[in-house]
């Protein structure tokens, strides 16, 4: 049962129009997100759930009937294990639950995925779809120069236990420079609600600059936390002592084809899906043209504030 109640506000939506107005930009300016209905038609919505689905089943077969295409990697973390199916020499990776072993299961409708990575590597038709000639039109807007896509995935949060991720600021772990040159569209292809995980953001919290994090640090031990179920995961979180209060934060709940477009210095994260309900969704992460990639150690000095403490666990005397 949720116990977060004051965070129940929801988003709101407006009708996308193919170009940004200057309230949209300076609403983005200001609160760091803009939401947007039916950025994706439903025939698009459709074909992208279609398309998942026959990519994890396509890695998942593959993989069972020993396919030299295909390659197995397993991270571990803690006692948990995360296992991936990759297409050898390319991207494209579909990464399943903790601790679900996907040659155990017998039907694709058993299997547990957590993410696709690498889209067009793993489904050459997601390299050529309308919503992208979109998103880079709007993102050209927002970063006021030319946008570059670095990094897409499906988010395929499956029901009864689903992951968590914690709140985060993504340039905690993406070393582009300055750090608002990067954007996040986060796009609906089931119903998202705060019951089956949908985002939860802190409008406005770009402006807070950076927030320190239990960051993966080869340096120091992994910081690790306890989920809800007190199966220990990776912390990719804000630590406690910093995270936005409760009344800060917003769920944005969106239908199947609308968008969040968020700056990716806003708090953001999602949580357990406890539900019985789907939860897939598209994510692609554009930089300015303008921006520079950072080594980690320049990145870390130029940016303090993302690795102002240790780790989670140092924090909490753990």
């Amino acid at each position: 049962m949720r116990t977060d109640a004051q965070t129940n506000r929801t988003a709101s939506h407006a009708p996308f129009e193919g170009q940004l107005s200057p309230s949209n930009l300076q609403d983005f300016a200001d609160r760091g997100f803009l939401i947007f209905r039916s950025f994706l038609s439903s025939a698009e919505v459709e074909r992208v759930s279609r398309m998942l689905r026959a990519t994890v089943f396509a890695f998942w077969s593959g993989s069972q009937s020993g396919s030299s295409a295909f390659e197995t990697a397993v991270q571990e973390v803690e006692n948990e294990s995360l296992v991936s199916i990759k297409r050898c020499g390319t991207a494209g990776e579909v990464q399943f639950e903790p601790s679900f072993d996907p040659a155990k299961a017998v039907a694709a409708d058993e299997l547990r995925v957590r993410k696709v990575q690498g889209l067009g590597h793993c489904a050459p038709w997601f390299e050529h779809t309308g919503f992208k000639v979109r998103m880079h039109r709007t993102a050209s807007q927002l970063l006021g120069a030319d946008p570059v896509l670095f990094d897409e995935m499906a988010l395929l949060k499956p029901p009864h236990g689903g992951m968590a991720m914690p709140l985060h600021q993504d340039n905690a772990y993406i070393t582009y420079s300055p750090p608002e040159s990067v954007i996040v569209f986060w796009i609906a292809i089931d119903p998202a609600r705060a019951l089956n995980g949908c985002m939860r953001i802190v409008p406005g919290g770009h402006n807070r600059g950076p927030i320190a994090h239990a960051l993966r640090d080869p340096s120091r031990p992994q910081p690790t936390k306890q989920n809800e179920t007190g199966t220990v995961v990776v912390a990719d979180g804000i630590l406690a002592s910093h995270l936005p209060a409760p009344e800060d934060q917003m769920f944005a709940e969106l239908e199947p084809g609308d968008v969040l477009i968020l700056n990716s210095m806003v708090p953001h994260g999602t949580a357990r899906n406890d539900s019985a309900l789907n939860r897939f969704a598209l994510q692609y992460h554009f930089h300015a043209s303008d921006s520079r990639k950072l080594a980690p150690a320049e990145y870390a000095r130029r940016y303090p504030g993302f690795f102002g403490l240790t780790s989670h666990l140092e924090e909490a005397g753990e």
